[in-house]
């Protein structure tokens, strides 16, 4: 349903997983100044990979890769 530009859908799953992704954030990256950026970045690249996203799999999971991953990158940059 993201896919199709649904903006309603794409503010509720920000609404409903961004204390999520801002508690992962915070426990991978020491400058909280970086948090908002960061956490920005991962629903951008989530929203990117959702046609490829398999439903068969719990979306927090992938959710939570697609953060863990960001955040490696941020560290390594």
């Amino acid at each position: 349903w993201l896919d199709q530009g649904d903006e309603r859908a794409a503010a509720w799953l920000v609404s409903h997983h961004r204390a999520y992704v801002q508690s992962i954030v915070r426990g991978w990256l020491p400058q909280w100044w970086m948090e908002e950026d960061v956490v920005q970045d991962i629903f951008s690249r989530v929203f990117a990979a959702l046609p490829q996203f398999n439903a068969s799999r719990s979306f927090q999971a992938w959710l939570a890769a697609i953060a863990r991953n960001t955040c490696a990158k941020v560290l390594r940059a």
